[in-house]
């Protein structure tokens, strides 16, 4: 958590973690967790073959009120 918390710019992982709970409604480790039960294969950090490419569903579309955009 504290290595995707600063890649995004947040030196402290807890602040990261508590932000992004209020503005998601849930916590980062159950989000991603949702999201490997959603994507095939869960996440990986292995970079894909350009030549073939994984294939997702899409998604449902974001609540962008709840997200803070408009």
């Amino acid at each position: 958590m504290a290595a995707i918390a600063r890649r995004v710019g947040y030196d402290d992982p807890a602040y990261f973690s508590r932000l992004f709970a209020r503005r998601v409604g849930t916590a980062p480790v159950r989000f991603r967790e949702q999201q490997c039960r959603s994507v095939p294969g869960g996440f990986t950090n292995r970079v894909p073959d350009p030549a073939r490419p994984p294939t997702i569903p899409p998604c449902a579309p974001a609540d962008d009120a709840r997200l803070g955009g408009g």
